[in-house]
C-alpha cells in the first residue's frame, strides 16, 4: 500500500523502498536470527498491515509503522496467509493446520498450537482442547479465497479442499 516491495530471502527479510533494497532487522523490531527454512509467508491485508511468518510465529507491521509486533501465534513453518471478507486472517503451516489468527492471540490458543505443532499428524490427549477456527488438513501449501468467500486450501499430499463459509467455524 505504501509502494514498498517485501521479500523473504536466505538471509532474512528485505524491503525495496523504491530506490534500494534494505535488510530489515533490529531497527524494525524484527529478529536477526531468521532461518529462511523457518517460513515463506508474507501477506498484506486489506488495511495495509504486513504479516510475516518467522521462527515458528507470526509478526505484523501496521501500515505506516516501522516496528514489527508479535502476535503470540505459534506455528510450524508458515507457508501461506489469506484474508476473508470479514477481515479474518488465516494462516497455513506445514504441520497440517490452517487457523485464524489476529494481532493478539490468547495464551490458550498459543498453547494449543504449540502442542499441536510439536505432535504433527495427531493431537495428543495432553494437548488443551481445540479452539474455534482451526482446520486440520495434511500438509497445506497455499490458501486462496474466491469471490464467494470460500477458502481454498491446496496441499502437498491430499489435493485441494474448499471451506465454503469459514466464518461459520467461529464459535465451534
Amino acid at each position: 500500500h505504501e509502494g514498498a516491495i517485501w521479500a523473504h530471502t536466505d538471509t532474512g527479510l528485505i524491503r525495496f523502498n523504491g530506490t534500494r533494497w534494505e535488510n530489515i532487522g533490529e531497527a524494525w523490531n524484527f529478529p536477526q536470527d531468521v532461518a529462511h527454512s523457518g517460513s515463506t509467508a508474507l501477506f498484506v491485508d486489506s488495511h495495509g498491515t504486513l504479516w510475516a511468518g518467522v521462527n515458528s510465529t507470526v509478526l505484523y507491521l501496521k501500515q505506516g509503522s516501522r516496528r514489527f509486533e508479535p502476535t503470540g501465534v505459534f506455528a510450524g513453518w508458515s507457508v501461506s496467509m489469506a484474508e476473508t471478507s470479514d477481515g479474518t486472517i488465516w494462516l497455513a503451516d506445514n504441520n497440517s493446520y490452517v487457523r485464524a489468527i489476529s494481532t493478539s492471540v490468547s495464551a490458550k490458543s498459543a498453547a494449543i498450537a504449540r502442542c499441536e505443532v510439536k505432535s504433527p499428524g495427531r493431537t495428543p490427549s495432553n494437548c488443551p482442547k481445540e479452539g474455534p477456527m482451526v482446520i486440520k488438513v495434511s500438509v497445506p501449501i497455499r490458501l486462496l479465497l474466491d469471490r464467494n468467500g470460500s477458502l481454498w486450501i491446496t496441499t502437498d499430499t491430499s489435493g485441494v479442499f474448499r471451506v465454503s463459509h469459514p466464518e461459520r467455524l467461529r464459535g465451534g
